[in-house]
């Protein structure tokens, strides 16, 4: 526990608001993406035919639904790296946020018309890469260079909880609205829309907080107070442009990286380097 030794790990009474705000973020968003992927898989196995008011069963169904979006991811992360060099990472967040609603929202009519279903589960992708980068950017801004580890672990945890969370109470809505068809028990269409408004419910919640998110970051002026768990308190600012680039250039275990944050752009003047502890 962190009252019980003076140094611990993750200190859970200095985490501080905008730390707690962008892991909210991240169980609502990649908690209700990662159970719309349950559902793609569920529905993806029922044809249209047998009248239940959804089903995307044809051939290939299931290589579209979850091929096409690999690239989603890889694209939403890359996006996500580029967008936050330029408007920061909470910024990002906050898009990967609207695309996920937007994608989820998409299948109340999607449950039953495949392509509709394949750009729906693309924009969801997108939404899943944009997350988990901008979630890791934004953890690398609110901790110094020696703390990044710890926090990137807690995004890592977050993502896994809201996972968790999400597929099962979606899994008890379906199994409490279940019909019976052909002599067969099988999710009702009701269950499916009740799944998808679950999720779209989980978004809403997601957009609520990062917009609370972008309020304290920009009221604060990207200023942050404490080491995220260290217990040792630490003032710097949010980086700069040139900063962000800095940084993403410097991710090799032999690179050493460090810019000057300009106070023309509108950033407190600051110093930020990293150096790792194998080139020491």
């Amino acid at each position: 526990m962190a009252s019980r030794i003076p140094e611990p790990v993750i200190d859970i009474r200095n985490l501080g608001r905008p730390l707690v705000l962008t892991l909210l973020v991240v169980v609502f968003g990649t908690g209700a993406y990662q159970s719309m992927l349950t559902l793609f898989g569920l529905i993806a196995k029922v044809s249209a035919d047998q009248d239940l008011g959804y089903g995307l069963a044809a051939p290939g169904a299931l290589g579209l639904l979850y091929g096409i979006p690999a690239i989603g991811i890889v694209l939403g992360g890359t996006l996500a790296g580029v967008l936050s060099t330029r408007v920061g990472p909470a910024v990002a967040l906050a898009g990967g946020v609207a695309i996920g609603a937007v994608g989820t929202i998409g299948m109340f009519l999607g449950d039953s018309v495949l392509p509709l279903a394949v750009i729906c589960s693309f924009l969801l992708s997108l939404t899943a890469g944009t997350l988990v980068t901008s979630g890791f950017n934004m953890a690398a801004t609110l901790a110094p260079p020696e703390r990044q580890g710890v926090l990137s672990s807690m995004v890592m945890v977050m993502v896994a909880t809201g996972a968790v969370i999400l597929k099962f109470v979606g899994s008890a809505v379906l199994k409490s609205t279940h019909t019976v068809a052909d002599g067969e028990t099988v999710n009702s269409a009701l269950g499916v829309h009740s799944y998808i408004a679950m999720a779209t419910g989980a978004f809403i919640a997601a957009a609520v907080v990062v917009v609370i998110l972008l309020r304290t970051h920009r009221r604060t002026g990207g200023a942050r107070t404490g080491s995220a768990g260290s217990g040792r308190a630490v003032t710097t600012t949010s980086p700069s442009r040139s900063t962000w680039r800095s940084w993403s250039c410097a991710s090799g275990p032999f690179c050493a990286a460090s810019a000057a944050a300009s106070p023309t752009a509108g950033w407190s003047s600051a110093i930020w380097s990293w150096t790792p502890t194998a080139i020491r």
